[in-house]
């Protein structure tokens, strides 16, 4: 179907630029190849396709015009609480505006940032800089002026909150991202992904600073790499706390180094774990190692050792509840085997149906488990 508008060139004087103003007045008949017309052609033109006179055209009715606000609204309060605001017109004193429109181009629409400008013009009190000035602010955001923002940002976050950190995988199916590498899948998700580290404020979840890593880099790897952007932010008093999923030799030695604070969970395959376990088995249950953690009652017992030349804090904790439901649940499953063992139902016990066997130490290790926190001299 061919549609027909009536087209007239107009003068934009506040863009300096021609532009066409068209009015839909009908469609073209397919088989004689006539104008079908519509009620607007009637009010545009004699039925001999003169156009009518000035004064026999129908009184134009005034249109109001309606813009979005409560989402700009709520997302320049927040800008301006949160002092997000006044960051940005330190560090980027002619862009900000646009960076922030973008900004909220993103929150609120979930779009491509080219589709900016006609979502802004629908809306209350933002610039809508152009695709081709999107592309330009793109570039003037350098390493250089991102790293000034993520400074200031952070420094004023830390004054007001603690900042944690957090690893993720976010798998993507692009195949011409140069990151986008095979890696562990938190999701077991069989895409390739790429790793994103991110600074972010411990009460507010406000982002602080973020990195992003090819898929396949090891979490401990990434950590190792963003600690000299860390340090280019002036981050102060910062104290890494870590699962045992970033526990390596290789990995904490670097930290000692350079002074590190963190804390980390240490899995029972280390051969430190296993002696320090054995060291306060006999004597934790003591009331002076008793820990009260909101209603539930631990035992901890602190060890002071060297390593690389530093002191390091061995933490070994207790859970004698966790103990005997584990140790119920254990001998519930062995005197079932056994019993079906007695009747002629069951002809080999394996270790793997046994659990292991009942092994004391292995029964009293599994509720144990040990963090390590490692100090500067």
């Amino acid at each position: 179907m061919v549609y027909i508008f009536d087209a007239t060139s107009v003068w934009n004087a506040a863009k300096q630029r021609s532009e066409q103003k068209r009015i839909y007045i009908g469609k073209k008949d397919p088989e004689t190849g006539k104008l079908i017309p519509n009620r607007k052609y009637f009010e545009l033109y004699h039925e001999d396709g003169t156009p009518k006179a000035e004064e026999e055209l129908p009184t134009p009715v005034h249109v109001l015009s309606s813009y979005e606000y409560g989402n700009i609204y709520l997302m320049q309060e927040s800008a301006d609480i949160t002092g997000l605001s006044a960051v940005l017109k330190d560090c980027f004193p002619k862009q900000w505006e646009d960076i922030l429109s973008c900004a909220m181009h993103c929150c609120s629409e979930e779009e491509a940032l080219y589709l900016c400008k006609p979502w802004a013009e629908n809306s209350f009190g933002i610039p809508a800089p152009s695709s081709q000035r999107i592309s330009e602010l793109l570039k003037e955001l350098n390493e250089d002026s991102r790293m000034r923002f993520y400074k200031k940002w952070a420094a004023l976050r830390s004054e007001k909150e603690y900042l944690a950190l957090d690893i993720t995988s976010i798998s993507s199916w692009p195949e011409l991202i140069q990151y986008v590498e095979p890696g562990y899948n938190r999701d077991h998700e069989q895409l390739p992904q790429i790793n994103l580290a991110m600074l972010f404020g411990e009460d507010s979840k406000l982002p602080v600073f973020s990195r992003v890593y090819p898929g396949s880099v090891k979490d401990v790897s990434t950590l190792l790499g963003l600690a000299p952007f860390i340090e280019k932010i002036k981050l102060e008093q910062m104290h890494f706390v870590m699962d045992k999923g970033f526990y390596s030799e290789k990995w904490i030695a670097p930290l000692l180094e350079k002074y590190i604070k963190f804390a980390i969970s240490v899995p029972f395959s280390t051969k430190s774990a296993k002696e320090l376990a054995e060291d306060c088995m006999d004597g934790i249950c003591s009331s002076a190692n008793a820990v009260m953690v909101g209603e539930n009652i631990y035992y901890a017992q602190t060890y002071i050792r060297k390593w690389n030349n530093r002191r390091v804090y061995y933490h070994v904790y207790y859970d004698e509840e966790r103990h005997i439901r584990e140790k119920r649940l254990l001998m519930r499953k062995v005197l079932h085997l056994e019993n079906q063992l007695a009747q002629g139902s069951v002809g080999i016990i394996s270790k793997e149906r046994t659990g292991g066997g009942l092994n004391k130490r292995a029964i009293l290790f599994a509720p144990l488990f040990s963090t390590l926190s490692v100090f500067p001299n």
